[in-house]
């Protein structure tokens, strides 16, 4: 029988497993119970890549300091999310106007000195898999941001909406406001298509890691 409490300590140690295992830059492992665990044997590497990737593409200042989500089920790895608190994002507030630059690396006071993704990026496998994903995505994003695509879509539904909301919060225009974020983000998409061009030009572009003589293979397992 599982108490409450039980299962805090149970996940603070798997929590505390992960961390060590990003953090030990040798091979990404920690050693328990004698045996040795990579990180993607703690959680799920789609979820984990997906996580980081809406919030780089968005810049988002909150990222890994605050509304970060993640959950478990039993007997499975755990999942980032879902997503939350995009205010502080995508030019609208904050430190947040850079299309030019990894959210990433950018942020880096209090908690966010030490957030998980500043030691993932420093591995060749997290790497090989989120370009791959990027690509993988990349014309969901050029549907969002083109004419006549989501954000067009979406902007002609909320016209109403985003018109009482400016009647309530006169601090701005819903209109403007969205062709704000459509222009936005499709000089972030032209920024990180050229990072993700190559191996070469997305490792030296995030990462302090040299692609120079790396081999990395990846495989899928069911």
């Amino acid at each position: 029988l599982y108490t409450n409490q039980t299962m805090l300590n149970n996940l603070k140690d798997y929590i505390n497993l992960f961390e060590a295992a990003i953090q030990n830059s040798k091979d990404f492992t920690v050693t328990h119970n004698q045996q040795i665990i990579h990180y993607s044997d703690l959680f799920d590497m789609d979820a984990l890549i997906d996580y980081w990737m809406v919030q780089e593409l968005f810049f988002n200042e909150d990222a890994m300091k605050k509304s970060s989500y993640l959950y478990k089920e039993i007997g499975e790895k755990v999942k980032m999310g879902p997503i939350w608190d995009m205010d502080w994002s995508s030019a609208c507030m904050g430190d947040v106007k850079h299309t030019n630059k990894w959210q990433t690396n950018h942020f880096g006071m209090n908690a966010q000195g030490q957030q998980w993704y500043k030691f993932l990026v420093q591995d060749p496998y997290y790497l090989a898999l989120a370009q791959v994903r990027y690509h993988e995505v990349r014309d969901l994003l050029e549907e969002m941001v083109r004419e006549g695509g989501t954000i067009d879509q979406q902007q002609e539904y909320l016209a109403e909406s985003g018109a009482d909301n400016d009647k309530l919060w006169p601090r701005g225009s819903f209109s403007r406001d969205s062709e704000t974020l459509q222009t936005w983000l499709k000089d972030r998409l032209a920024w990180l298509d050229a990072q993700f061009a190559t191996t070469e030009t997305f490792m030296s572009s995030i990462s302090s890691i040299s692609s120079e003589g790396l081999d990395v293979t990846l495989s899928h397992v069911d």
